[in-house]
């Protein structure tokens, strides 16, 4: 309750300011952003105390050398791009670096890491969501991990980059371009954003990228867009923003494997920036 009381002071501060014309509408997605995090992190806080009170810390022995097994959340979509609005509701996976032998917790009752992590995880989703009489702070959707909503809750980092070089859709790395760690131990960090820069590089055909990205839009229009031109989406119609992350999406598929300067980045105004910048597009028409 705290966390709500918290989390619902600083969003009427967000807005006063925004209304008050004091911050833009970028500094809003960007300080909401932020506000998720400050959130996620103080909720994974809670629940590793929780765990480690009864199960102790997960470890592992990899090469004889025995090492605290680490955690990690990683947002997709507006909270992996910076994009964060009044309503977002948050899009996370959950992966972890246990490897090697002994792969148990700590404490005089042990488990299993796997169980404990996704038990962690399920902690973390139940204390952001569940609705109490002070609210709720998110809706969690982890449903982009691997899989699915059938794959594991919680992914190993080798399960996972395994997933995305040899079984993931196209849509999948769409989806990992606005992908970025937002929680959990600071350990894995810079592994996820080696494999998420190995993912994006991945050298592609470009008529078969074009087309599986055109699929995927046609599959949102059916699904998303206002029937017989009743009015006009800003969000799904033809010519608005869903067109313009998907070109930004394509554009940094097929171009990440020869710039990695690209991969660097995971909001959609990042992206169009270095694109313009390394002349991968051009506002001039064609």
């Amino acid at each position: 309750d705290s966390l709500r009381l918290f989390k619902r002071e600083q969003t009427i501060i967000i807005a006063i300011a925004e209304l008050s014309e004091q911050i833009t509408p970028l500094a809003v997605s960007q300080y909401l952003t932020e506000l998720a995090e400050v959130v996620l992190h103080a909720v994974y806080e809670l629940a590793c105390i929780t765990l480690k009170g009864q199960y102790g810390i997960p470890q592992c022995t990899v090469e004889g050398v025995t090492r605290e097994a680490n955690f990690a959340i990683i947002g997709y979509g507006k909270l992996g791009g910076r994009e964060m609005h009044y309503q977002s509701d948050l899009d996370v996976i959950f992966i972890h670096d246990s490897a090697g032998s002994n792969q148990i917790t700590s404490g005089k009752k042990t488990i299993d890491n796997g169980v404990y992590f996704a038990r962690l995880a399920q902690k973390i989703i139940s204390l952001t969501s569940i609705l109490t009489s002070s609210g709720k702070l998110y809706e969690i959707d982890s449903r982009l991990r691997p899989e699915g909503a059938a794959g594991l809750l919680v992914s190993s980092d080798h399960a996972y980059l395994q997933y995305q070089l040899n079984k993931a859709w196209t849509w999948e790395h769409q989806a990992l371009v606005r992908a970025r760690q937002v929680g959990g131990s600071p350990r894995l960090e810079s592994t996820f954003q080696e494999m998420r820069r190995r993912i994006l590089s991945i050298e592609r055909d470009p008529h078969k990228l074009r087309q599986d990205v055109i699929k995927m839009r046609v599959k949102i229009s059916q699904n998303k867009a206002p029937k017989e031109d009743q009015y006009r989406n800003l969000k799904y119609s033809k010519g608005c923003m869903v067109d313009i992350e998907f070109m930004v999406q394509y554009w940094t598929l097929l171009h990440a494997n020869k710039v990695s300067s690209i991969s660097t980045y995971s909001d959609n105004i990042g992206l169009i920036n270095e694109l313009f910048r390394l002349d991968l597009i051009s506002s001039e028409q064609s």
